[in-house]
């Protein structure tokens, strides 16, 4: 695993919205340890137009917004632990305006690509939707673009905030 970034994302970093007033909870269990710790908390601040996502932690809960919108998708709360970190909950925006999902396992999947590609760098297939009708495949057709990650998933090492 590449070395931890030393400035972390924060609000500051980049422009972002409130965290979405409507929300579902999602059954997303990890632990990370001290070395994953760090580089989920390092976040990721988007240094081109190809890049989607803007993640950092703040008050405890690690923050998934779309880089072009600002608008915050996923929050995932975590405790820290001498060993490094837990999550103690996850939620996906379902503020319609905003985002249409609504397969919470659908999320799940996207989630764990989000911090396993992003932010720790692993290889991780990107999740594709399971269509249920005609109108969800097409949706599905239309928005999977919209939903990956950008060039994050062309290269094996992980992006950093500002330099590494």
């Amino acid at each position: 695993m590449p070395p931890t970034p030393p400035d972390p994302a924060t609000a500051a970093s980049w422009q972002h919205k409130p965290l979405p007033d409507k929300r579902a909870p999602l059954p997303y269990e990890r632990r990370f340890t001290a070395e994953e710790h760090a580089r989920v908390a390092a976040g990721l601040v988007p240094l081109q137009t190809d890049d989607k996502w803007f993640i950092y932690v703040g008050d405890g809960l690690l923050r998934l917004h779309r880089a072009a919108t600002g608008v915050c998708i996923y929050g995932v709360h975590l405790s820290i632990e001498a060993e490094g970190s837990v999550v103690t909950g996850a939620w996906v925006s379902r503020a319609t305006g905003e985002y249409t999902r609504t397969d919470d396992a659908y999320d799940v999947r996207l989630l764990s690509f989000l911090v396993d590609r992003l932010l720790l760098g692993k290889q991780a297939a990107f999740p594709v939707p399971t269509p249920s009708s005609a109108a969800t495949a097409r949706r599905c057709t239309a928005t999977t673009s919209w939903a990956t990650p950008g060039p994050a998933t062309r290269s094996p090492e992980p992006r950093y905030p500002r330099g590494s």
